[in-house]
């Protein structure tokens, strides 16, 4: 009778031979942990998924999306230097029951970095000034009536 329905329920998980454990998933910026019921033998990509789905399904913020390729699992015991391979059983990690979801690092030679903020400047439209210089070149400066006003009045008061 191993695996077989009896009086129509589930067999027990001890039938089975599958431990079932309560799996606390904490998702980095959202406000607390999603748990949820997983086998030891699922995969790690599996729990990826349903971690991802039960975020969606409780309508939480800021929305991950549904790709499970775009996401790491760490074990929360751990040093979160290597994350868990996606083919690996969850259960495989000495009984560890916590883990943390990241977003993978998106790749930086994907972007273009414009010319002077390869330099290091802190200012992120230094590079433009010299672009727009050339277009108030010609015309008269602007704005010198009421700084010239504004310094009157200054002085009035002091």
């Amino acid at each position: 009778m191993i695996g077989k329905l009896v009086r129509g329920r589930h067999p027990a998980p001890a039938a089975t031979g599958v431990r079932r454990m309560l799996v606390t998933v904490t998702v980095l910026g959202s406000p607390g942990p999603i748990r949820f019921v997983a086998g030891d033998q699922d995969p790690v990509a599996a729990v990826i998924g349903t971690a991802l789905r039960c975020y969606a399904r409780e309508g939480r913020l800021p929305a991950l999306g549904c790709d499970v390729g775009k996401f790491h699992l760490f074990c929360a015991k751990s040093d979160y230097v290597e994350p868990l391979d996606p083919v690996d059983p969850i259960g495989a990690r000495s009984g560890s029951r916590e883990f943390t979801l990241c977003k993978k690092k998106i790749e930086q030679a994907a972007f273009r970095v414009p010319a002077g903020m390869a330099t290091g400047t802190c200012m992120p439209h230094a590079h433009t000034y010299t672009q727009m210089q050339p277009h108030t070149a010609g015309r008269k400066k602007q704005g010198g009536a009421w700084r010239r006003r504004w310094c009157r009045v200054l002085e009035a008061l002091g």
